[in-house]
Protein backbone atom coordinates (compact mmCIF):
# COMPACT_ATOMS: atom_id res chain seq x y z
CA UNK A 1 0.00 0.00 0.00
CA UNK A 2 3.04 2.01 0.50
CA UNK A 3 4.64 1.67 -2.49
CA UNK A 4 1.28 2.40 -4.56
CA UNK A 5 1.07 5.91 -2.77
CA UNK A 6 4.24 6.93 -3.31
CA UNK A 7 4.14 5.94 -6.93
CA UNK A 8 0.99 7.76 -7.53
CA UNK A 9 2.68 10.63 -5.74
CA UNK A 10 5.34 10.96 -8.27
CA UNK A 11 2.96 10.28 -11.28
CA UNK A 12 1.06 13.59 -10.13
CA UNK A 13 4.71 15.21 -9.41
CA UNK A 14 5.99 14.31 -12.90
CA UNK A 15 2.42 15.30 -14.68
CA UNK A 16 2.47 18.62 -12.79
CA UNK A 17 6.45 19.67 -13.80
CA UNK A 18 6.22 18.38 -17.44
CA UNK A 19 3.14 20.25 -17.68
CA UNK A 20 5.33 23.83 -15.77
CA UNK A 21 8.47 22.52 -17.87
CA UNK A 22 6.19 22.85 -21.32
CA UNK A 23 5.23 26.17 -20.41
CA UNK A 24 8.66 27.27 -19.42
CA UNK A 25 9.95 26.11 -22.45
CA UNK A 26 7.32 28.34 -24.44
CA UNK A 27 8.47 30.69 -22.74
CA UNK A 28 12.36 30.42 -23.30
CA UNK A 29 13.42 29.91 -19.41
CA UNK A 30 15.41 26.37 -20.26
CA UNK A 31 18.26 26.74 -22.44
CA UNK A 32 18.95 25.04 -25.10
CA UNK A 33 22.04 23.26 -23.68
CA UNK A 34 19.56 21.11 -21.81
CA UNK A 35 19.28 18.37 -24.51
CA UNK A 36 16.13 17.17 -26.04
CA UNK A 37 13.03 16.33 -24.32
CA UNK A 38 13.84 16.80 -20.67
CA UNK A 39 11.42 16.18 -18.34
CA UNK A 40 10.77 16.48 -14.70
CA UNK A 41 10.38 14.52 -12.10
CA UNK A 42 10.25 15.64 -8.30
CA UNK A 43 11.48 18.46 -9.42
CA UNK A 44 14.80 16.94 -10.73
CA UNK A 45 15.04 17.68 -14.62
CA UNK A 46 15.94 14.84 -16.94
CA UNK A 47 17.46 15.00 -21.09
CA UNK A 48 17.50 12.87 -23.66
CA UNK A 49 20.63 11.06 -23.03
CA UNK A 50 23.45 11.48 -25.47
CA UNK A 51 25.29 8.60 -26.39
CA UNK A 52 29.23 8.86 -26.69
CA UNK A 53 31.29 6.01 -28.35
CA UNK A 54 34.64 5.60 -29.33
CA UNK A 55 35.85 5.53 -32.93
CA UNK A 56 38.01 2.44 -33.77
CA UNK A 57 41.31 3.14 -33.83
CA UNK A 58 41.30 6.51 -33.08
CA UNK A 59 41.35 6.25 -29.11
CA UNK A 60 41.53 9.79 -28.31
CA UNK A 61 38.05 10.65 -30.33
CA UNK A 62 34.54 10.35 -29.60
CA UNK A 63 31.47 10.62 -31.34
CA UNK A 64 27.43 10.79 -30.34
CA UNK A 65 24.70 9.62 -31.35
CA UNK A 66 23.23 13.59 -31.84
CA UNK A 67 25.84 14.14 -34.57
CA UNK A 68 29.26 15.64 -32.29
CA UNK A 69 32.56 14.54 -32.28
CA UNK A 70 35.09 15.87 -29.52
CA UNK A 71 38.45 15.04 -28.65
CA UNK A 72 38.96 13.31 -25.27
CA UNK A 73 41.44 14.89 -22.28
CA UNK A 74 44.86 13.44 -22.76
CA UNK A 75 48.43 13.70 -21.22
CA UNK A 76 51.92 13.81 -23.31
CA UNK A 77 54.79 13.11 -22.20
CA UNK A 78 57.19 16.55 -23.08
CA UNK A 79 60.90 14.98 -23.89
CA UNK A 80 62.56 18.67 -23.21
CA UNK A 81 60.84 19.35 -20.00
CA UNK A 82 60.79 16.14 -18.41
CA UNK A 83 56.65 16.60 -18.03
CA UNK A 84 53.80 15.53 -18.99
CA UNK A 85 51.40 18.24 -20.24
CA UNK A 86 47.76 17.96 -20.07
CA UNK A 87 45.09 18.09 -22.64
CA UNK A 88 41.49 19.42 -21.90
CA UNK A 89 38.52 17.70 -23.62
CA UNK A 90 37.37 19.81 -26.38
CA UNK A 91 34.34 19.89 -28.86
CA UNK A 92 35.27 19.85 -32.16
CA UNK A 93 33.93 21.93 -34.75
CA UNK A 94 33.95 20.10 -38.58
CA UNK A 95 34.24 21.72 -41.41
CA UNK A 96 31.97 22.16 -44.12
CA UNK A 97 33.00 20.74 -48.18
CA UNK A 98 31.91 22.19 -51.10
CA UNK A 99 28.94 19.18 -50.85
CA UNK A 100 27.87 20.33 -48.04
CA UNK A 101 28.92 17.31 -45.90
CA UNK A 102 30.55 18.02 -42.34
CA UNK A 103 34.52 16.86 -42.66
CA UNK A 104 36.61 16.11 -39.52
CA UNK A 105 40.65 15.35 -39.42
CA UNK A 106 41.81 12.66 -36.94
CA UNK A 107 45.40 12.19 -36.10
CA UNK A 108 47.06 9.05 -34.59
CA UNK A 109 50.80 7.97 -34.46
CA UNK A 110 51.28 11.97 -35.76
CA UNK A 111 49.80 11.53 -38.69
CA UNK A 112 46.03 13.41 -39.43
CA UNK A 113 44.00 11.47 -42.03
CA UNK A 114 40.13 12.70 -42.53
CA UNK A 115 36.64 11.35 -42.43
CA UNK A 116 33.24 12.22 -43.52
CA UNK A 117 31.68 12.97 -39.72
CA UNK A 118 28.54 10.98 -41.16
CA UNK A 119 30.41 7.65 -41.89
CA UNK A 120 32.23 7.86 -38.59
CA UNK A 121 29.30 8.21 -36.91
CA UNK A 122 27.29 4.95 -39.03
CA UNK A 123 30.23 3.19 -38.65
CA UNK A 124 30.36 3.25 -34.99
CA UNK A 125 26.77 3.55 -33.97
CA UNK A 126 24.72 1.81 -36.92
CA UNK A 127 25.11 -1.83 -37.57
CA UNK A 128 25.62 -2.85 -41.13
CA UNK A 129 25.30 -6.38 -41.31
CA UNK A 130 24.23 -6.35 -45.23
CA UNK A 131 27.53 -4.28 -45.67
CA UNK A 132 26.44 -2.07 -47.90
CA UNK A 133 28.77 1.23 -49.03
CA UNK A 134 26.72 3.99 -48.77
CA UNK A 135 24.86 6.34 -46.55
CA UNK A 136 21.64 8.03 -46.88
CA UNK A 137 20.99 11.12 -44.90
CA UNK A 138 16.96 10.30 -44.67
CA UNK A 139 15.65 14.17 -44.13
CA UNK A 140 18.28 15.41 -47.34
CA UNK A 141 20.05 17.76 -44.62
CA UNK A 142 24.02 16.91 -45.34
CA UNK A 143 24.90 18.03 -42.05
CA UNK A 144 22.47 16.47 -39.82
CA UNK A 145 24.20 13.22 -38.66
CA UNK A 146 21.51 12.50 -36.06
CA UNK A 147 22.01 8.68 -35.95
CA UNK A 148 18.04 8.67 -36.28
CA UNK A 149 18.74 10.17 -39.48
CA UNK A 150 21.50 8.28 -41.11
CA UNK A 151 20.93 4.41 -42.84
CA UNK A 152 23.36 2.46 -44.79
CA UNK A 153 21.94 2.05 -48.34
CA UNK A 154 23.75 0.71 -51.79
CA UNK A 155 24.12 3.05 -53.97
CA UNK A 156 21.23 2.69 -56.04
CA UNK A 157 18.94 3.00 -53.08
CA UNK A 158 21.18 6.21 -52.36
CA UNK A 159 20.81 7.58 -55.75
CA UNK A 160 16.75 6.60 -55.87
CA UNK A 161 16.18 8.21 -52.27
CA UNK A 162 18.10 11.76 -53.71
CA UNK A 163 15.23 11.78 -56.36
CA UNK A 164 12.57 11.34 -54.20
CA UNK A 165 13.43 14.09 -51.96
CA UNK A 166 14.17 16.24 -55.08
CA UNK A 167 17.94 16.44 -53.97
CA UNK A 168 18.05 15.41 -57.89
CA UNK A 169 15.73 16.79 -59.82
CA UNK A 170 17.41 16.56 -63.55
CA UNK A 171 18.86 13.62 -65.19
CA UNK A 172 21.81 12.97 -67.37
CA UNK A 173 22.72 15.80 -69.80
CA UNK A 174 20.03 18.66 -67.94
CA UNK A 175 22.20 17.87 -64.76
CA UNK A 176 23.75 21.41 -63.91
CA UNK A 177 26.89 19.16 -62.68
CA UNK A 178 27.07 16.93 -65.42
CA UNK A 179 30.62 15.71 -67.23
CA UNK A 180 29.54 13.39 -69.82
CA UNK A 181 26.68 13.44 -72.59
CA UNK A 182 24.13 10.29 -73.16
CA UNK A 183 26.89 9.74 -76.05
CA UNK A 184 29.59 9.45 -73.76
CA UNK A 185 27.39 6.92 -71.34
CA UNK A 186 26.62 4.81 -74.40
CA UNK A 187 30.06 4.38 -75.10
CA UNK A 188 31.72 3.93 -71.71
CA UNK A 189 28.76 0.66 -71.86
CA UNK A 190 30.45 -0.62 -74.82
CA UNK A 191 33.76 -0.34 -74.13
CA UNK A 192 33.16 -1.96 -71.07
CA UNK A 193 31.11 -4.78 -72.96
CA UNK A 194 34.01 -5.61 -75.64
CA UNK A 195 35.87 -6.40 -71.87
CA UNK A 196 39.40 -4.54 -72.97
CA UNK A 197 39.52 -1.88 -71.11
CA UNK A 198 39.41 -2.18 -67.23
CA UNK A 199 36.80 0.32 -65.39
CA UNK A 200 40.08 2.28 -64.15
CA UNK A 201 41.15 3.04 -68.08
CA UNK A 202 37.49 3.63 -69.16
CA UNK A 203 37.58 5.89 -66.23
CA UNK A 204 40.60 8.00 -67.40
CA UNK A 205 39.40 8.31 -71.00
CA UNK A 206 36.58 10.42 -69.92
CA UNK A 207 37.96 12.27 -66.75
CA UNK A 208 35.81 10.77 -64.07
CA UNK A 209 36.09 8.94 -61.25
CA UNK A 210 36.47 4.44 -61.38
CA UNK A 211 33.53 4.05 -58.60
CA UNK A 212 31.74 6.76 -61.08
CA UNK A 213 32.20 4.71 -64.08
CA UNK A 214 31.79 1.12 -62.94
CA UNK A 215 28.17 2.85 -61.48
CA UNK A 216 27.45 3.69 -65.21
CA UNK A 217 28.66 0.54 -66.26
CA UNK A 218 25.78 -1.32 -63.65
CA UNK A 219 23.42 1.10 -64.18
CA UNK A 220 23.10 2.82 -61.28
CA UNK A 221 23.84 6.18 -62.54
CA UNK A 222 22.15 7.40 -65.82
CA UNK A 223 20.06 4.48 -66.04
CA UNK A 224 17.57 6.38 -67.95
CA UNK A 225 19.47 5.83 -71.00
Amino acid sequence: MKLFFIFALVTIQLHANSTTLNASESKGIYPSGLGCNPFVVAGFIFNAMETWKGILGYNKYQVSNLGKIRKMSYKNYMERNSCFRTYKEILMTPATDRDGYLRVGLRRNGKRKHFYLHRVIAQTFIPNPENKPCINHKNGIKDDNRIKNLEWCTHSENTKHAYSIDLLDKKGEKHHKVKLSNDDVVEIRKLAADKKLMHKEIAKIFNISRSHASSIIRNEFWNHI
